[in-house]
């Protein structure tokens, strides 16, 4: 059969493990693959803006054994003055010498929006009774509150709640821009004390809130947990089988929400509460199109209400729950998010419901058996280096963190792995249009770092602008700094060191092509649809590679001792070599482009513009022939510290004389 071009294009769909599933635009390995412009390139780089500030010589958290696992919000004043604000469980898994406060402490740090800290940070456990916690979470709920003077309400102002299984407090930049005091009866209450009904006697507290319809549901309680009323409910009410007999004082369980009245953040009537199904404990919450989602850890309900006070609770999904209050991500009119087994999306309003399983493609990373069990040479050293092969720790997961990035169309969540569960070394990409999956992480040196555990994100002038927090105490910015990004944790703001530019290491491997055809085949030159990238400092860092279906088994061979001998590359399925996005010497005119600065400039090894995203070029590689039935394709991006990310690939082309396959 006459030789033939086939050729793969994007937009490309991300990991799919299950070989029956795969179409020909599926990876079967996909490392900081960025497809939210339909393209096979790195994902950017991170800029680090500043780090907790809790080490007492000031030093790089990241050079110590600590683990900072901090949750990010932004507070949003009417006025657009935004302040990043986070609260972190400091872990000293080395207990240095040099770490304020102590093992389990809390602590939480205000920024504003270029990451300059607006004051000291503040450590909650010792001057705030917040107890520690290693595996510490919060909820963060945006919120209009009033002051009061002599009983007249004043001021309403926007601030944010932090609700932890212990305490309330309130972040208010209007009273303090640099720290948080707790919620109280006597300046954040406002009920009438004569009326026949009791209230909470103590602020609300409960790790899970929300705000729904101008009140706040918060639940996340322990089976100890109790809270004493203004006065006792009348006999006939049912929350008196929650009250300790001849007291005020009011027994709670995991099972229970509770809700304020309208815009009081600490006004809670006795009467106001929910609960789910006996040994169903409330998981998560969301506002949703009218609706409040209450997750538990096997079930999902819905609260739909006539009025502030009556509200109905329906169960309608049973057998499914969320694991991870924070892992719930809002797009459009699907609710995704972290189950025991994976991660779904919900749909529904009022009393109806349904969950789909999103996560199938990546099962394995669940259950740690991997569907693929054959892993080119290629790319083994460079998975190995980044913790593969990924198995998740499901007992972490109640931790992980779901993020909406906007403008890439991705949904991110933080996931702990059975290797390194505290630091959280991988995350979970998915893009919702494309329905591809991703994994993205980062390293630093000889160490596997958090690329994301938790984050926030705010438009500025137009732009999104994502906010992250590693599990080293890390402010960072995605995508930010010059070139493209930062992605290597080393340096400290503020100290006069040196941050350079430095591309994640990227790669993406095909699943198995050609896979319909019956006959060994031969397969020739790969050609390439790449954006155009110069610069000496490229050299080898890109690389390609294509191996046939037995390239796992003819690498050695027995001689005719029976001694193991190495194939020789001439006789192998399996050939390889670099990229080059630079054409010609650097002598030659390649072209006129029109630059940032809006004025044209010759594209040779001698002008200011190193690095190019101004045209597509068709890149021709020469391997070897592959001679199989079937074939796969990969490509690797090494990364740097001297360059941004460099491959872009658009689509690539394979001559072959098989007879099945993609007829494109």
């Amino acid at each position: 059969m006459s030789p033939r071009l086939v050729t793969f294009r994007g937009p490309w769909s991300g990991i799919e493990e299950r070989e029956n599933f795969q179409g020909d635009n599926h990876a079967s390995i996909s490392l900081n693959v960025d497809y939210s412009r339909g393209y096979i390139e790195a994902r950017p780089g991170t800029y680090s803006l500043n780090d907790m500030g809790v080490l007492a010589d000031g030093g790089d958290p990241e050079s110590n054994s600590h683990f900072y696992r901090g949750q990010v919000h932004i507070h949003r004043p009417e006025n657009g003055d935004f302040k990043v604000i986070v609260m972190a469980s400091m872990t000293n898994a080395g207990y240095a010498s040099n770490v304020l406060g102590g093992d389990g402490h809390i602590w939480f740090t205000a920024f504003d929006m270029n990451g300059n800290s607006l004051g000291t940070p503040v450590d909650l456990t010792a001057t705030l009774d917040e107890p520690t916690d290693e595996h510490f979470r919060c909820s963060f709920v945006d919120a209009i509150r009033a002051d009061s003077a002599d009983g007249v309400v004043i001021e309403p102002r926007y601030v944010t709640l932090i609700m932890t299984k212990n305490n309330s407090y309130v972040y208010d930049p209007y009273e303090n821009p640099s720290g948080i005091r707790k919620v109280t009866i006597s300046q954040d209450a406002f009920h009438d004390n004569t009326a026949e009904y009791a209230y909470w006697n103590e602020p609300p507290f409960g790790n899970i809130c929300v705000r729904h319809h101008q009140q706040y549901f918060f639940s996340g309680f322990r089976p100890q947990d109790s809270v004493d009323l203004t006065d006792e409910p009348p006999n006939n009410n049912i929350v008196k089988q929650w009250l300790s007999p001849g007291t005020k004082e009011m027994k709670m369980v995991p099972e229970q929400i509770f809700f304020t009245e309208a815009e009081h953040i600490a006004d809670v009537p006795y009467f106001n509460n929910l609960i789910t199904e006996i040994g169903e404990r409330v998981t998560g919450m969301h506002s949703f199109l009218e609706t409040l989602v209450v997750f538990s850890n096997r079930s999902i309900y819905t609260v739909t209400s006539l009025d502030m006070q009556n509200y109905s609770m329906v169960r309608v999904v049973d057998g499914v729950g969320c694991v991870a209050p924070d892992s719930i991500v809002q797009v459009g009119d699907v609710l995704y998010f972290m189950g025991t087994d994976g991660v779904y999306g919900f749909t529904g309003a009022g009393t109806q419901g349904a969950v789909t399983k999103i996560s199938d493609p990546i099962t394995s990373l669940f259950t740690g058996e991997h569907a693929q069990t054959h892993v080119p040479q290629e790319v083994l050293s460079t998975l190995m280096d980044h913790g593969w092969p990924w198995h998740i720790n499901r007992a972490g997961l109640n931790l992980c963190n779901g993020l909406h990035v906007k403008s890439k169309e991705q949904i991110w969540w933080s996931v702990p792995t059975t290797s390194d569960p505290k630091n959280y070394t991988a995350t979970l990409v998915f893009d919702y249009v494309r329905k591809a999956w991703s994994i993205y992480t980062a390293k630093a040196g000889n160490i596997n770092n958090t690329f994301f555990y938790s984050g926030a994100t705010a438009f500025i002038d137009g732009e999104e602008v994502v906010y992250i927090f590693d599990a080293s105490g890390r402010l960072k910015k995605f995508g930010g700094g010059a070139g493209g990004g930062f992605d290597k944790n080393i340096v400290k703001v503020g100290t006069g060191s040196t941050i350079t530019k430095y591309a994640p290491v990227m790669c993406w491997v095909s699943g198995r092509l050609f896979k319909e055809n019956e006959s060994t085949a031969v397969f020739r030159p790969i050609r390439m649809k790449a954006m155009a990238a110069g610069g000496e400092n490229l050299g080898g860092t890109l690389k390609w590679f294509s191996e046939g279906e037995e390239a796992h088994s003819d690498a050695v061979y027995l001689d005719g001792s029976n001694a193991v001998q190495v194939t020789p590359a001439a006789d192998r399925q399996a050939t390889s070599g670099t990229i080059t996005l630079w054409g010609g010497d650097g002598s030659q005119n390649l072209g006129q482009f029109w630059t940032t600065s809006k004025t044209y400039v010759e594209w040779t090894a001698s002008n200011p513009l190193l690095w190019t995203a101004t045209d597509w070029i068709s890149v021709r590689v020469d391997p070897g022939s592959v001679k199989s039935k079937a074939l796969r394709v990969g490509f690797i991006d090494n990364g740097g510290e001297t360059r941004p990310p460099a491959l872009k690939l658009q689509s690539f082309s394979v001559e072959t004389d098989a007879g099945g396959g993609d007829m494109r």
